[in-house]
């Protein structure tokens, strides 16, 4: 595409260039700064398939507008057999884990005066974990589909039977944001839609969890380390606004349900610190910038390590590796009032699920 052609798409997009660039591979334009959000999506949309795309940042005071050669459009790879592979394997180890805890759980149960069917438990305990990890990703995989962002997976990642059963899943990004506002649309709808489906099945829990006198309970969690209910505050705001069943002086067991809440929370609290390429990190690049991202980065791999989730500690700190977040496309944008309530949205599920180990 020669520079002028590209010089005449960038006008024609509406922009007023000051003053422009050329090399072997591109081309930079500076520009106006004033309302350029719509004027850059139509001008990606305008050269889109030539084999270039556009490239917005800012320069000290100033704003380039470059054209560089690249190409997003990438065929869609086959990965089917990856996704059911990853989900077998993945509900494998959670249905090892429910075994390590039945008899447990069967304890608490029978000292409650409830016991529940083995299969019941057993197909609450593995549909429990799927479906709150399963619309994690649906969330991020509209969202992207939405925002026109080709992705793979979702690939669920198992765990260790015993300790933690799974550790969530993931899709892999393969095209770029356009701006922010998507950066953080795609970040913040896995944990919201995460969220939502776990208040749903924490709900669940507490009012089909048993009761039994908070003597017998604190004994019980003292002798199998089985925390009792409310250990997060919306767990807490849940049993405040749910009739308790039980009366004074009765603590509440969550049954099948209580291991798959407790941890669909953990990892949504731990996944909303503001690093690297956690969800968290992706909200803080996109509202933040690049210097708001390294600094939160670091601060946010520093509390992981203090609160003792040194997994994510250590997962953030390599999906980091010390180098900017690469952002979208168009960084000199603002942020639409939808995208501000949503990074609000984050903070406040994040305040929600705060966990400890």
């Amino acid at each position: 595409m020669p520079a002028t052609t590209m010089y005449e798409a960038v006008v024609r997009a509406g922009f007023q260039v000051f003053a422009m660039e050329e090399s072997p591979y591109s081309a930079s334009f500076y520009v106006g700064a004033e309302n350029t959000k719509d004027k850059f999506l139509s001008l990606y949309d305008a050269i889109k398939g030539t084999g270039r795309i556009p490239v917005f940042r800012r320069r000290g005071d100033e704003a380039v507008l470059s054209i560089v050669r690249a190409e997003l459009q990438v065929a869609p790879r086959k990965d089917i057999h990856l996704v059911l592979g990853s989900l077998l394997l993945t509900a494998m180890t959670i249905s090892l884990d429910f075994l390590i805890r039945y008899p447990l759980i069967r304890e608490i149960e029978s000292a409650a005066g409830a016991e529940s069917p083995f299969l019941v438990g057993f197909a609450t305990y593995v549909l429990g974990f799927l479906l709150v990890f399963g619309f994690h990703e649906l969330g991020h995989k509209l969202s992207s589909i939405r925002n026109g962002v080709e992705t793979s997976g979702p690939y669920f990642i198992p765990g260790i039977p015993g300790i933690y059963p799974t550790l969530g899943a993931v899709i892999l990004q393969r095209g770029i944001p356009k701006n922010r506002d998507e950066l953080i649309d795609i970040g913040i709808s896995g944990p919201l839609t995460g969220f939502v489906t776990a208040v749903v099945l924490a709900t669940l829990a507490i009012m089909t969890g048993v009761y039994m006198p908070m003597e017998r309970a604190i004994e019980i969690s003292q002798e199998t380390g089985v925390p009792l209910s409310g250990m997060q505050p919306i767990m807490q705001l849940l049993e405040m606004v749910l009739p308790n069943r039980g009366g004074e002086n009765m603590a509440l067991f969550l049954g099948a349900l209580g291991t798959p809440v407790w941890l669909a929370f953990v990892l949504t609290f731990v996944n909303l610190f503001p690093a690297g390429q956690l969800d968290g990190g992706h909200v803080a690049r996109g509202a933040l910038g690049p210097e708001g991202h390294r600094i939160l980065t670091i601060l946010s791999i520093v509390g992981l390590i203090l609160a003792q989730f040194w997994l994510m500690a250590i997962f953030a700190a390599l999906t980091w590796g010390f180098k900017d977040h690469p952002g979208p496309l168009d960084d000199v944008s603002g942020l639409s009032l939808a995208t501000k309530v949503k990074v609000l949205l984050g903070v406040v599920v994040l305040i929600l699920c705060f966990s400890a180990i």
